[in-house]
């Protein structure tokens, strides 16, 4: 029963990094979560089969099904996050330090007013 719940707590998981809109590509993300929450279905129902008291030769085929589907979902969902958090990680870098050599400016309009000269 614990591992059900364990198991919807990884989908919650999934469904997290899908909603900071982070990873990037988006396309590799989805289908990393799409595999991911698969597998963690899958693992839902061997939960539900060792609680429904079946052999162990009924469960562990669908328990060593779920295993490669969560990994390589997570793996992929992961690689996306990390690939997009580096690209946003080096945009932040660049704008900052165009900032403070000072070839970064506003365009006439756009600053806020507390940035604009009186």
């Amino acid at each position: 029963m614990l591992w059900a719940v364990a198991n919807v707590g990884m989908i919650g998981g999934a469904f997290g990094l899908l909603a900071l809109d982070v990873a990037r590509p988006r396309w590799l993300a989805v289908l990393g979560a799409a595999i991911n929450i698969l597998g963690n279905l899958i693992r839902i129902v061997a939960s539900a089969l060792i609680i429904a008291g079946v052999g162990a030769d009924v469960y562990t085929p669908v328990v060593l099904s779920s295993m490669p589907l969560m990994m390589f979902g997570m793996g992929a969902l992961g690689a996306a996050t990390l690939l997009g958090l580096a690209l946003l990680l080096v945009t932040v870098v660049a704008g900052v330090a165009a900032i403070l050599s000072g070839e970064r400016q506003a365009a006439e309009g756009y600053a806020p007013r507390w940035l604009r000269a009186s």
